[in-house]
């Protein structure tokens, strides 16, 4: 059976592990609850829609406070299907429910950077840097005048950077403490403090 949990990135530290001091990151993953239970026969596939992030009623719209009365479960602000999983409406998940699992699999949005250069954004070497070169940091030539008469698709380019979804995989878990919902995991996973965080196992 697959598991999964929606969470929050706290932030990142240091802890020992396996001898060695390694960077983390620390994540707040649940409590969730189980909002609705996708079938075969009414939906086409099998899934659970777990909820994070309990809120006042106020501050979702009438149909997601609906939905959540109905389960009997509190207001919450995020929804996310987990295939695979196995539940009921009204069932509370928290982070025990990935004891016991050694990699994981985490999907969030990834930082943004706004407007960034060719050579930020894509690691270009620059032009020379001697006999007074003023293009230190440009693009230079994108294409040939006559053929083909146009800058081909997909060039690299100055443009927009970063707040993309993004999936990492064979994340390592290296503490879980059931008591507050936290989850440590080896290393740095996508997105800034605070991000929301789709967790696989």
């Amino acid at each position: 059976m697959d598991k999964g949990i929606i969470g929050k990135k706290v932030g990142m530290t240091s802890v020992f592990h396996e001898d060695k001091f390694v960077p983390a990151t620390v994540i707040l993953a649940g409590p969730c609850y189980v909002v609705d239970v996708m079938t075969k026969e009414r939906n086409g596939y099998e899934a659970l829609k777990l909820g994070f992030g309990e809120v006042r009623p106020k501050l979702i719209t009438r149909p997601e406070a609906g939905v959540c009365k109905k389960a009997g479960v509190p207001a919450v602000r995020h929804l996310h299907e987990f295939r695979g999983m196995e539940g009921s409406i009204g069932q509370k998940v928290d982070v025990s429910i990935l004891e016991g699992v050694e990699a994981l699999t985490i999907t969030a949005v990834s930082k943004g950077k706004g407007t960034q250069g060719a050579v930020k954004r894509w690691h270009f070497a620059g032009w020379f840097k001697s006999h007074g070169s003023k293009g230190l940091r440009r693009v230079g030539a994108i294409g040939c005048r006559l053929t083909p008469g146009r800058v081909f698709k997909n060039h690299k380019m100055a443009g927009h950077m970063g707040s993309y979804v993004t999936t990492v995989t064979g994340i390592k878990v290296i503490a879980i403490d059931p008591e507050k919902n936290l989850l440590v995991v080896k290393g740095s996973i996508p997105g800034g403090d605070n991000a929301l965080l789709t967790i696989r196992a």
